[in-house]
């Protein structure tokens, strides 16, 4: 239920008023219109009952008289017939007329019973049909002579009454006139005080809404008029100052902000100069080719003593770390990282030895596409860790690789611990914070795939998809969709 003071409180009663105002007018003036046309056509007919009176009177006599000389039945009941026509048109006459008219016309009908009396002492009494014949007609003469008095009477009356509706209508008119005078003139008057009551808050709101845009917050006073206007002011005012205060707290915050940027670009100069530093010094202490030449070497003299499984280990060890450390700041393919992962994945086969089976599936002509280096081998070391590592038997960790649809997709799956609905979550709101820009660390099992996820978005954008599926002691499989465009 709306208050009384909105505008649509206000709009729907108006109109609900002139609409009634408008039926009130029209059928008034249908009523009238009515009532005038309905009296003229009954003056109009009761005058051509009384010719029609005259003229059945004229035909009643003809047949009275054929009757008297020829005595057949036939002409008596025509007669009769035309005598009921005859009253019942002074009766239809007397309906419409006033009381004083209507005992005059009924002194119409008594020279009717006048003519009938010779006619019925004929019947009864054998009058000769010459005296009747001659009564007849002078009876006839003396009704016949009575029309154009009647029609005087009549006219008169029609005339008299016809003024009186005259002076009626009129007196209606003039009150249905001031009526609809007087309904315009309300109409106006509302309509004005209420587009009055409108425009003003409204314009006063628009300028307040220009002051917002040039940032002047000096505002006009609060309106009052339809309840409406009233809100939206009162909900304007605390917008603006809410927008006043944001503005404010906005400028402070990109002021910190600038000063935080500011601190935190002497920092991160600090810091890679410490980076630069340590990598110099760690470079110092390893040399990766002493490393290589080293594990060669080793290699050749497990070789040497027949100690093939050493000499293998050594060899594949020996080519992961080398690919490792010649693609860490390059791009690799993904035949490339498939090798890696292979000589990874001997290495890890002869660590857990029957308790695990580590299955590479890779669907033939698969397109070689460009991919950041060592993107598999974190999620397969995250498998072992967190996935298989504490079972003692029947752990598979495979690694599948598929094309359809122009993308290349990477699946890596084990049968491991998984992980419950919360940690998932946990885990999905993680990558997702990484895929929208930078996130903070996620737990150590998030950590390796957080970078491998962080990596992938940087070298391929929007158009990767990396998902992760898991449940409680039933595995983790971690999908990765690329682009097949970066084929090489």
């Amino acid at each position: 239920m709306f208050s009384r003071r909105s505008i649509r409180f206000q709009l729907v009663f108006y109109l609900v008023l002139a609409m009634l105002a408008c039926v009130f007018v029209i059928v008034f003036s249908n009523r009238q219109v009515s009532y005038l046309l309905s009296e003229s056509a009954s003056l109009f007919g009761c005058n051509q009952k009384l010719s029609d009176f005259y003229s059945t009177v004229e035909r009643m006599d003809v047949k009275a008289r054929d009757y008297v000389y020829s005595q057949n039945e036939e002409n008596f009941e025509e007669y009769q017939k035309l005598d009921k026509e005859a009253r019942q048109c002074l009766e239809d006459c007397k309906k419409v007329v006033n009381t004083d008219t209507a005992r005059k016309i009924t002194r119409l009908g008594y020279m009717l019973d006048y003519y009938y009396e010779p006619l019925e002492a004929f019947r009864t009494e054998n009058t000769p049909p010459y005296e009747t014949d001659r009564i007849l007609l002078y009876r006839n003469q003396l009704i016949m002579a009575t029309a154009t008095r009647y029609y005087s009477i009549l006219a008169d009356y029609m005339s008299n009454h016809t003024r009186e509706v005259q002076d009626l209508w009129l007196q209606r008119r003039n009150i249905l006139l001031a009526g609809s005078l007087g309904i315009v003139f309300l109409g106006l008057l509302f309509g004005i005080t209420y587009i009055i009551s409108i425009d003003r808050p409204v314009r006063t709101i628009v300028e307040n809404i220009r002051r917002m845009k040039h940032e002047n917050y000096a505002f006009a006073p609060k309106v009052s008029g339809a309840e409406e206007l009233v809100l939206l002011d009162g909900a304007f005012h605390d917008m603006a100052n809410r927008v006043r205060q944001n503005m404010e707290t906005l400028r402070e915050n990109a002021r910190l902000e600038q000063e935080l940027l500011q601190k935190e670009n002497e920092n991160l100069v600090m810091t890679n100069l410490v980076t630069e530093a340590d990598l110099r010094n760690l470079q110092s202490q390893i040399n990766p080719h002493f490393l290589f030449n080293t594990m060669n070497m080793i290699s050749k003299s497990a070789y040497m003593n027949g100690d093939q499984q050493t000499c293998q280990l050594m060899e594949k060890l020996s080519a992961f770390l080398r690919y490792a450390l010649d693609k860490a700041e390059k791009t690799s393919s993904l035949y490339e990282e498939f090798a890696s992962i292979k000589n990874y994945l001997f290495i890890q086969n002869r660590r857990f030895g029957d308790r695990a089976e580590f299955i590479v599936d890779i669907q033939e002509n698969i397109p070689n596409i460009s991919m950041p280096a060592i993107i598999l081998q974190p999620l397969v070391e995250n498998a072992i860790i967190h996935g298989i590592g504490n079972m003692t038997g029947q752990a598979s960790v495979m690694i599948g690789a598929s094309y359809g649809d122009n993308y290349v997709k990477l699946h890596i799956e084990d049968n491991g611990a998984g992980m419950d609905a919360e940690q998932l979550e946990e885990l999905q709101i993680y990558l997702h914070q990484i895929r929208k820009g930078p996130a903070s660390f996620g737990t150590n099992r998030s950590i390796g795939i957080g970078n491998v996820c962080r990596r992938l978005y940087a070298f391929y954008g929007e158009r990767l998809d990396f998902m992760v599926e898991s449940e409680e002691d039933c595995g983790t499989i971690v999908t990765i969709a690329i682009p097949a465009e970066e084929a090489l």
